[in-house]
């Protein structure tokens, strides 16, 4: 069995039909490098939108203060408030200008501070709503232990929002939540970039292990489906056109191993095509910047690797918001990663980037170990679906539109937005892996493993139950 898998494997690299594929996935794979590249120009690194905000806030902050002296509000605290808001103005625009000259170690530092100025404030301000507080400060404990491994305990926050009327977005119950969930995200994943020595990236970044990233978000879920399709059935045709079937499958016992030894060279082979474009780029990429990004610090659903708890997901929420003009984006990232807000009673949005609390860091590299797995399991179900359409219909033509229409059918029906628990017996809902792991998908990684393992036994069975029967 393995001599045939290893021929089939060979046999099909050296086609020209898999030649011209990996010819085009590594034209696709350059152009989307390049676009990525172009656009993470433009696009700010991760935490300076987050600067930028909190600096507006104390701006605010202190003409608040303004507001309630004129008004002969007099607070005890004001000196050390207005002390504080200029301390913690230096540190944002020290952070501003790290940016700007790529001072990565200073930038993460300034961030990590703001990041614990904004943890100390939220301290104080617990949410008086129907959230579970617990489920909002899962982190704190971390956070707390990142403020005494670096010293950071001199930092502490007065009364800043003093009682006005002008400003009832200061007493909007969904903003109370988010900065525990913002400062506790911050802090630790600014912790970990210094700990790393590794600078920030925005979602566009390009390098040895982005690009793998990327080929699994943006190739694998559209055009990586056509090249299985169409190469499982040349694959088949090639079989049943030159009489290589009827050899095969005289061979005693052979009808026992023939449907899982094709499915496994169709599949290494769909594997190979797709991703060697992007393992070449990132060898290349690899030379320069020696694969430090494997250990950037990344989102992820931990709880789907455990159990069979749908993910939060509000995007298709959010992407109504953005029609009606009430939300600027329905995109919002932590590094590479896309994720969608918390919920929130008035779901006001305005908080800006928090993900849901359900979600941990992990190192890219074990992030993209788990997102393999998905993507192999994934391949493996298309190809045996394939093969089991084609063991069934004589007709190559009706065969391979039957594969296609099903395939291209299952990505329509398949967006990012669906939130439906019916989805997650859906086997297309797993065709974009990195979206799983994220938990950007609704379905977790556990349930996704189960379903698509079943789903390759049952058409494994069933073709093999056909081939027994089958006049060759």
């Amino acid at each position: 069995m393995l001599l045939y898998i290893r021929y089939e494997i060979k046999r099909i690299l050296i086609s020209r039909k898999a030649k011209l594929a990996i010819l085009l996935m590594f034209i696709m794979t350059v152009v989307m490098t390049v676009n990525n590249y172009n656009l993470s120009k433009k696009e700010d690194v991760y935490g300076k939108v987050y600067l930028e905000e909190s600096l507006n806030s104390l701006k605010i902050y202190e003409w608040v203060l303004n507001l309630d002296k004129n008004r002969g509000n007099i607070y005890k605290d004001e000196h050390e408030c207005h002390e504080v808001i200029n301390q913690w103005k230096s540190i944002i625009k020290t952070g501003l200008q790290a940016e700007q000259d790529h001072d990565w170690e200073k930038y993460n530092e300034m961030n990590l501070l703001n990041a614990i100025y904004e943890y100390r404030l939220a301290q104080n301000y617990k949410p008086q709503n129907t959230y579970d507080y617990k489920y909002y400060t899962k982190y704190n404990k971390e956070v707390d232990d990142i403020i005494k491994k670096r010293n950071l305990s001199y930092i502490n926050v007065p009364d800043l929002k003093h009682d006005t009327e002008e400003l009832d977005v200061l007493n909007n119950p969904d903003l109370s939540v988010s900065p525990f969930m913002d400062a506790q995200y911050y802090a630790r994943l600014f912790d970990k970039l210094l700990d790393k020595n590794l600078a920030p990236i925005n979602h566009y970044k390009v390098d040895s292990v982005s690009i793998i990233f990327q080929t699994l978000q943006n190739l694998v879920p559209l055009y990586g489906i056509l090249v299985i399709c169409l190469l499982a059935f040349d694959s088949i045709s090639y079989d049943k056109e030159t009489g290589t079937i009827k050899n095969l499958l005289c061979i005693p016992n052979m009808r026992n191993y023939y449907i899982f030894a094709k499915t496994i060279a169709n599949s290494i082979v769909a594997f190979l095509v797709i991703m060697l474009p992007a393992a070449l780029l990132s060898l290349c990429f690899g030379l320069y910047d020696k694969y430090q990004m494997l250990f950037y610090p990344t989102l992820y659903f931990k709880d789907g690797l455990t159990s069979f708890h749908l993910s939060f997901n509000n995007i298709e929420v959010m992407e109504k918001m953005v029609e009606n003009g009430t939300l600027y984006s329905s995109f919002h990232y932590n590094g590479l990663i896309r994720h969608s807000l918390y919920g929130g009673d008035r779901a006001s949005w305005t908080a800006g980037r928090s993900p849901d609390m359900s979600l941990d860091y992990i190192s890219l590299g074990k992030f993209l170990i788990l997102a393999m797995i998905v993507f192999i399991l994934f391949v493996i179900f298309i190809n045996s679906m394939i093969m089991c359409i084609h063991t069934f219909v004589n007709s190559k033509i009706i065969g391979l539109s039957m594969s296609l229409l099903i395939c291209i059918l299952g990505y329509i029906t398949t967006p990012v937005s669906n939130t439906s628990p019916v989805y997650q017996f859906h086997p297309f809902s797993y065709k974009t892996a990195t979206e799983v792991i994220a938990g950007t998908s609704s379905y977790p990684f556990l349930t996704g493993v189960c379903l698509l393992t079943v789903l390759i036994l049952v058409f494994q069975a069933l073709t093999g139950l056909k081939l027994k029967k089958k006049d060759i």
